[in-house]
């Protein structure tokens, strides 16, 4: 009988260990304490800090890399260029896409040669829209709309985790054949949410073929 409870018990530890594990490895928990009160601060439609955001972003992808031993991506001029070009497009457009109809700028990889990222062998592309909560309010029969905007803090969070949530997305922020990274960000007021766009870019003497990941409709 107490062989039996002693079982049970290791059992119950094991259980909390696999836990505790899987809750270390997840993206929520990501840490920008080092930025300051000002990650903490409610994002403002009219006062858009994107380059703080971005920034936070590109962290919160290197936290997690490190978190699977993987070296942290170095910020590139060259892919940042090509992340805001195709972020801009996406916004104008309102549609999610990774093409474009231009010559020089169809494809992700079109985009990096045209900026000047000839070197880079390997690259892949990660999209998405986040949209922002929004609560509807009734007073004497008529309607209100209030939109919960996040702070930046939480809005890194989210958009790490829509990619961390998406397999394809996945692999391109945890792939190791990509040493370098471009972000950007760009707030929608129209639309009332965020577009996010990552370009990722690697160096080997093997080239690869260049990939990209399906767009992440929020």
């Amino acid at each position: 009988m107490k062989k039996m409870k002693y079982t049970k018990l290791t059992l119950l530890f094991l259980l909390m260990g696999v836990f505790l594990s899987f809750k270390s490895n997840n993206s929520s928990a990501l840490h920008f304490s080092k930025y300051g009160k000002i990650a903490y601060q409610q994002v403002q439609p009219h006062h858009f800090n994107h380059a703080l955001l971005e920034t936070m972003v590109a962290d919160g992808i290197n936290q997690l890399r490190a978190r699977y031993g993987l070296t942290p991506l170095a910020q590139d001029r060259v892919l940042r260029k090509a992340a805001k070009e195709q972020n801009d497009y996406v916004k104008r457009r309102g549609k999610l896409t990774h093409n474009q109809p231009s010559h020089h700028k169809h494809s992700s990889a079109e985009r990096i040669d045209y900026f000047g990222g000839t070197k880079f062998t390997n690259s892949a592309e990660n999209l998405q829209y986040k949209g922002f909560v929004v609560r509807n309010y009734i007073n004497n029969n008529r309607v209100t709309k209030k939109i919960l905007y996040p702070t930046y803090a939480q809005a890194a969070q989210q958009l790490v985790q829509a990619w961390v949530d998406s397999n394809g997305h996945r692999d391109n922020l945890l792939n190791d054949r990509y040493q370098y990274v471009g972000t950007a960000v760009s707030f929608d007021a129209q639309h009332r949410g965020l577009y996010a766009t990552q370009v990722y870019g690697g160096l080997s003497s093997c080239p690869s073929k260049r990939s990209i990941s399906s767009p992440i409709p929020f």
